[in-house]
């Protein structure tokens, strides 16, 4: 007498494997690329710049005025009704600093943050268009 086996078809099987086989590495993938993003996202730094934007030529303050620190991830802030502005969370280091507004000609200023004398303060000068 044969013994009967209890075994999945050869198909059932394959399509089997090859499901968890791709669960597995999408899994896989997904921890991989949390793991990764976590280490490349950049600290707050303790430091911060702050600073003031005027009309060169009558000395008033210019509100809305948009203040990017190139290169620091951290977004565009904009100068309020007396003209200032901050930026906080900064590492120590130097900086391309680009003041833009519609009815001036755009500033690009190099400023360095420096741990010891904080805060780092800038005052920018535009000129009408």
């Amino acid at each position: 007498m044969m013994k009967k086996e209890n075994r999945r078809p050869e198909g059932a099987q394959g399509a089997f494997l090859k499901f968890a086989t791709a669960s597995i590495v999408i899994v896989l993938a997904g921890v991989i690329f949390s793991s990764c993003s976590t280490l490349t996202k950049k600290t707050k730094g303790p430091y911060r710049i702050v600073g003031t934007v005027k009309d060169k030529e009558t000395g008033k303050a210019i509100k809305g005025a948009a203040v990017l620190l190139m290169g620091a991830g951290l977004g565009t802030v904009t100068s309020d009704g007396d003209g200032e502005f901050r930026i906080d969370h900064i590492h120590a280091g130097s900086y391309n600093l680009e003041v833009t507004h519609p009815d001036y000609k755009d500033v690009l200023i190099l400023v360095t943050v420096d741990a010891n004398s904080q805060p780092t303060t800038s005052s920018i000068e535009m000129i009408p268009k």
